[in-house]
């Protein structure tokens, strides 16, 4: 677990329908990354997620923000 990313369907009675089709996530099992170098994950802020800690040689960093996408208008093209 030394460093993995944990995320976890936090809803009760999330669907386990084998038609539903989330590649790499069982529901009501966690699903486990191995960070790489410059990966990026982005996730819905709902979705259970921690970091397992990271015991070896060199530096982990990780760096967290939250965003907000907003619809700010449109605009028709004639």
């Amino acid at each position: 677990m030394n460093g993995k990313i944990e995320f976890r369907d936090p809803r009760q009675g999330a669907s386990t329908h084998p038609d539903d089709k989330f590649p790499g996530f069982t529901f009501g099992h966690a699903m486990l990354v191995e960070p790489q170098t410059g990966m990026l994950l982005v996730f819905p802020g709902w979705l259970d997620h921690c970091v397992h800690p990271f015991f070896g040689n060199g530096e982990r960093i990780s760096i967290a923000i939250n965003i907000r996408l907003t619809k700010v208008g449109t605009k028709v093209l004639s």
